[in-house]
């Protein structure tokens, strides 16, 4: 789990703090970097900086003022179009919830002040997949690339005729989640999306497992339901759900980060619950590694990894696991990929 840089926390601070601390965090961050030379983690937080510093920089105001208009109409098309998905789905009596960057986006920013989405994120239950491709496929949208397993889901991405991106997820979601999921109604259609616990736990948990995951990109998704949520953001969900998952030593050091950035409200007492959590050797290890993990993942975390994800999806076995992570598109494949790993592992251990 990679820890957020300076230029990482100045922008943090610009997209979500207030006054002249936002203002000045903005200044320091452009000091180092430009608009042109963004990467796509921290270009996505632009909206959020734009509507943050509106009136306040004046000499910022044109540029930022283009990027929020660019993200909001490219949001708009996007969750148009999510929307039509959604309302194919409950035709096909699938429910669905929305998920990750989407849900935070619609539940916890307001007024169209959102971060700039690339793709939109629904899950139906693990039974429907390919019913819910079926509907959608019929409703004119396309499966782009072979389905493969993220977090316990099997995921099909997907796009409609216009080239918007939505990924649909079969599973990956506990009976708990859905029992507690908030009623969502916009744009004519009718969804869920996780409890603020449910999904803060789900976006740290999928940004410390997930291969390749930015970590602003999920830290600033998980900032947005710390600080935005208010009461309704159920600490004791958080704190058993990582107990049961056994991911308690990656969610309060994700807390932690939040409270060092950004002096989110993250109760003492939760974070002292899950610092106090049972944990296995192999998850210390794994734990440890992540913090320091370099260009080579280590091996306590590739096998934490596979414990986690197995827990989610008992039919994921060692092989069909090592195969996606090594991006084996066959199991004849395997081999060969496994040689180059260990040829990697040796020339930087």
């Amino acid at each position: 789990m990679s820890r957020l840089s300076q230029e990482n926390v100045l922008l943090l601070h610009a997209a979500l703090l207030e006054g002249e601390e936002a203002c000045e965090a903005w200044r320091g961050w452009r000091s180092a970097r430009t608009l042109e030379t963004m990467d796509w983690p921290s270009r996505r937080l632009l909206p959020l900086v734009a509507t943050n510093l509106a009136g306040r920089l004046d000499e910022e105001t044109t540029r930022l003022r283009g990027a929020y208009a660019a993200a909001w109409y490219r949001n708009g098309l996007l969750l148009r179009s999510t929307a039509r998905a959604l309302e194919t789905l409950a035709a096909a009596g699938l429910p669905a919830l929305l998920v990750d960057a989407t849900a935070v986006a619609v539940r916890f920013c307001e007024d169209g002040r959102l971060p700039a989405l690339d793709c939109a994120d629904v899950a139906v239950r693990a039974a429907a997949g390919r019913r819910g491709t079926d509907a959608l496929a019929a409703a004119g949208w396309r499966v782009t690339a072979v389905p493969g397993r993220r977090a316990g889901a099997m995921v099909w991405p997907l796009a409609d005729g216009s080239g918007h991106r939505l990924a649909l997820h079969a599973g990956g979601v506990e009976a708990d989640t859905w029992a507690r999921a908030k009623p969502l109604e916009w744009s004519g259609a009718r969804a869920g999306t996780p409890a603020a616990g449910d999904q803060l736990l789900r976006t740290i948990v999928r940004g410390a497992y997930w291969k390749g995951a930015q970590p602003l990109t999920w830290l600033s998704e998980a900032a947005l339901v710390v600080l935005r949520a208010g009461e309704e953001l159920d600490w004791e969900v958080v704190a058993a759900g990582a107990e049961r998952s056994r991911t308690a030593l990656w969610v309060a050091t994700a807390l932690e980060c939040l409270v060092e950035a950004l002096g989110a409200p993250v109760p003492s007492a939760t974070l002292a619950r899950l610092r106090a959590a049972r944990s296995s050797r192999l998850e210390r290890l794994a734990h440890g590694a992540s913090v320091r993990a370099g260009r080579v993942t280590p091996l306590p975390l590739v096998l934490e990894h596979y414990r986690h994800l197995h827990r989610l999806d008992p039919s994921l076995g060692p092989a069909h696991f090592l195969a996606e992570r090594l991006g084996a598109a066959t199991r004849r494949e395997l081999p060969g990929r496994l040689a180059r790993s260990a040829l990697r592992r040796l020339r930087h251990a």
